[in-house]
């Protein structure tokens, strides 16, 4: 398939349309199911997939080797997913639902169903403010200093309400997994 892959891409690169084509037909499926592992939204994962075969056809030419411009794809697709969702952050505050719903989207998406569910259900119990920092930190895994100036507080009271967030959390996730043994 790799040598398939060079003809394509060497006619392309010298200007086949139809081999274009054909590399964007082949490739825009798993770059469009990276992106939505990764972006937000689905508008914003098709927004994303969109500019990085854009990208791609673009910039063909000066792309040497299969392993080289498929990573970049993918490189190019975790990056347009990060600008979308800083973006939608600097447009809009995240609001308390949202957290609740982009981390039960992403448990569901990392993690099996009964380990997601028991996540889910122990996440939406936490303090609001706690659940925010947890939220910020450790599924949109900004830093420190980002999440603090995001909650518009100290990185030290950052720091403290990570801690106890995710002991709560660990807490939380402990009963809800022993009610899921026990029943």
């Amino acid at each position: 398939m790799t040598a398939t892959c060079d003809a394509l891409v060497e006619a392309a690169r010298a200007g086949d349309r139809a081999a274009i084509e054909q590399l964007l037909v082949r490739y825009q499926p798993d770059v469009r199911r990276f992106a939505r592992r990764v972006c937000q939204t689905s508008e914003d994962a098709d927004d994303a997939v969109q500019h990085t075969l854009v990208q791609f056809s673009r910039q063909l030419g000066a792309l040497h080797g299969v392993a080289r411009w498929t990573s970049w794809l993918f490189t190019v697709v975790k990056h347009e997913c990060t600008r979308l969702i800083a973006r939608a952050r600097r447009t809009r505050p995240l609001e308390e639902a949202d957290d609740v719903r982009l981390f039960e989207r992403a448990v569901a998406d990392r993690a099996d169903a009964e380990l997601s569910l028991a996540l889910q259900q122990a996440f939406g119990r936490l303090d609001a403010d706690l659940r925010r920092v947890v939220f910020l930190r450790d599924v949109e895994q900004l830093t420190g200093p980002e999440v603090a100036a995001e909650l518009g507080i100290t990185v030290e009271a950052m720091k403290s309400r990570l801690h106890r967030g995710r002991a709560a959390l660990r807490r939380e996730l402990s009963v809800e997994i022993a009610g899921g043994i026990a029943t």
